[in-house]
């Protein structure tokens, strides 16, 4: 799972949520290193309540044309906990995720705040499966995966497959999302049928 992260936790802009130590405030840093693209970016911090059916967040804090900084990590937005969650329950019933994006677009990868240990928070029991393996061409696939409700850590199988995807060991915060399947060699959907998936089950958290 790590040689997925390293390529997002060494990227060039970062965007990096923490909770202060007494749990009431929520401190949003961005550390850009070098001279970033653009000058400015639009920031957004989503809370997420885990038994939402929907699948949206129940709120949504955006910081437009936020100004980056060149070799320089710096606070980008702050807001208290009491605020984020204006009442809505526990903060161990949410989560949050952090995007930087221009034009719509990401220069960041997405990133996750979680108020408390995962056991403890109000993490479902949800389910992921492969709906659908499409071949792109002989040495390439699309996966689609459905999921019932928010599922961590889902991850894909090669099972002896030679090949890599495009993503993996990531958070289902969508009942579909699509991962490219690339490999050196010819492949057809029946040695695809090998490739399994699994993801964070609540008894295991």
């Amino acid at each position: 799972m790590l040689q997925y992260y390293a390529k997002e936790f060494f990227a060039p802009i970062i965007v990096s949520p923490e909770l202060s130590a007494d749990g009431t405030k929520i401190s949003i840093y961005i550390v850009v290193d070098g001279t970033p693209d653009t000058k400015k970016a639009d920031l957004t911090l989503n809370i997420y309540n885990w038994s939402s059916a929907d699948w949206n967040p129940v709120k949504v804090y955006t910081n437009n044309q936020t100004k980056l900084e060149e070799n320089k990590s710096f606070i980008a937005y702050q807001v208290t906990v009491a605020d984020a969650l204006s009442g809505s329950g526990r903060k161990e019933d949410f989560f949050l995720t952090t995007t930087l994006e221009v034009a719509n677009k990401p220069i960041a990868p997405e990133n996750f705040l979680f108020f408390t240990y995962v056991r403890y928070s109000g993490y479902p029991e949800t389910s992921v499966k492969i709906s659908g393996i499409t071949l792109v061409d002989n040495q390439t696939a699309e996966i689609t995966l459905v999921a019932d409700r928010f599922a961590l850590f889902v991850w894909l199988d090669l099972n002896e497959l030679k090949g890599t995807f495009s993503k993996n060991g990531f958070h289902m915060l969508k009942p579909t999302t699509k991962v490219t399947f690339r490999s050196k060699f010819p492949v057809d959907l029946r040695a695809l049928q090998k490739i399994t998936v699994t993801w964070l089950k609540k008894n295991y958290s």
